[in-house]
């Protein structure tokens, strides 16, 4: 699946990047890791409005109610009296925002299906052990009867928009904060670009099922874009049912060349 994000300058409470980087032992096992009040900004101070933290290609992701923020290490080229011209140089961290504009604020995000591992914090400001992870998040009535679900199967990340019988799609609403501009090419993908580099996402997969083993129904649909604000397309459907909306996979492009790319 793909991840719509939009780019923007760390501010200045940027959350701890040690803080949310986890690795379980013996290599990647991707999962969101419940807050449970290790997570600091660059002042200190503890951040109860981030819910979970993930790491997903070297980026970490913070779940807040209203917004997903990722934060990652920005590469240039340069050159420094150990590393040659040309040399890729990790030169600070950026942040990237998808904000779910308009969105219930009492929404509640529950977690599902337990990973296997868990975390030790030792921090400034407190002992935080044995932090649970988890491989299903939702955010539930996120808009009216629309859910929003984030899991994993450990290796990689998705998302989908459930949207309930007596919900209506045009109630999604995702900004993209600081980016330079939003593009929709021919093909129906949506381009998002900044002076840091591009995300390209492919057209939405938009379905239904008669039930959990049913086949898919395809449902057409594509992107808007106004205002900076993008919205889903989608054609007539079965309203009696639910529908899911899939965003397809991530591929987060540098002016270096290098891509991100995180498939399920």
């Amino acid at each position: 699946m793909r991840k719509t994000l939009c780019f923007a300058l760390l501010l200045t409470w940027l959350y701890s990047w040690a803080a949310a980087h986890d690795t379980a032992p013996g290599g990647a096992n991707l999962s969101f890791r419940e807050n449970k009040g290790q997570i600091v900004d660059t002042r200190g101070a503890q951040r109860p409005d981030v819910l979970y933290t993930a790491n997903v290609g070297g980026a970490d992701l913070f779940f807040q109610k209203n917004r997903l923020s990722y934060v990652f290490p920005v590469v240039q080229e340069g050159a420094t009296a150990s590393a040659p011209a040309s040399t890729p140089l990790n030169s600070g961290l950026y942040r990237l925002d998808l904000e779910f504009v308009g969105s219930n604020p009492y929404a509640t995000v529950v977690h599902d299906q337990p990973a296997p591992d868990v975390a030790h914090y030792y921090k400034a400001h407190g002992a935080f052990e044995n932090v649970p992870a988890f491989r299903t998040i939702t955010y539930q009535n996120l808009y009216h009867n629309i859910d929003l679900v984030f899991h994993t199967d450990g290796k990689a990340f998705k998302y989908d928009f459930v949207v309930h019988p007596g919900a209506k799609v045009s109630d999604i609403r995702l900004r993209y904060v600081a980016a330079d501009d939003l593009t929709l090419p021919p093909e129906g993908s949506l381009n998002v670009t900044s002076a840091y580099g591009s995300i390209n996402d492919g057209a939405p997969e938009v379905y239904q099922t008669a039930g959990r083993n049913a086949a898919k129904t395809n449902v057409r649909a594509k992107y808007n874009v106004r205002n900076g604000v993008v919205t889903f397309d989608v054609a007539d459907y079965d309203h009696t049912r639910p529908l899911v909306i899939d965003p397809l996979v991530l591929v987060w492009s540098s002016f270096l060349g290098g891509s991100l790319q995180e498939e399920f």
